[in-house]
């Protein structure tokens, strides 16, 4: 079979031949250049080699890191043995306080000048809440309070529960049925 040739320079070359010298040179290219990186690895991953002085070992001495190193690498530990806080996304319910019980009613001393009767308790005082964050999942409107994610109708405490979420104004409001308090949400241009 004749094949048509190619012409380099003087000579003339098949086409076939040409076309697998051409598919082969980059297989060689990357080979020469493995085998090139392989030389100079085996140079550079050895720069520290032993050296027996007389007889005797002499270790090689280290290059000692830089003062910034040293604190970056000081920083670093110290940051990574810190405990963590406690979880914003995980919804714990605040502890319940034990208030004290009125002692049972004993037999009516006839002695004793009878007690006027109590005022009736002054009502509850919101309790002390920060709001960091108001956001929509999946939804519904949930603020961050005191470090927790709350949506309407959670307790935030003191017997109060948050009634509404709005995120546009950047208020929660909250009420326990006789007293209601609006909660403004938290900027940074606020301070601290």
């Amino acid at each position: 079979m004749k094949y048509a040739t190619v012409k380099l320079g003087s000579t003339s070359v098949p086409w076939p031949a040409m076309a697998v010298a051409l598919a082969i040179m980059p297989l060689l290219t990357v080979l020469g250049l493995h085998e090139l990186a392989q030389k100079k690895t085996q140079a550079i991953g050895n720069p520290v080699l032993d050296v027996a002085a007389k007889g005797q070992f002499v270790p090689p001495t280290l290059a000692r890191p830089s003062p910034e190193a040293e604190a970056l690498a000081l920083t670093f530990n110290s940051e990574c043995t810190q405990p963590f806080g406690p979880s914003p996304v995980i919804n714990r319910a605040p502890p319940k306080s034990l208030a004290p019980k009125d002692p049972p009613p004993g037999p009516t001393d006839t002695g004793k000048t009878p007690t006027a009767p109590s005022q009736p308790p002054a009502p509850a005082k919101p309790p002390t809440l920060t709001v960091t964050s108001i956001m929509d999942a999946q939804g519904q409107p949930c603020a961050v309070i005191n470090g927790k994610i709350r949506r309407a109708g959670d307790s935030v405490g003191k017997g109060f529960k948050v009634v509404s979420i709005n995120g546009t104004l950047g208020q929660v409001v909250i009420s326990n049925g006789k007293v209601r308090s609006t909660l403004q949400i938290k900027r940074a241009s606020d301070g601290e």
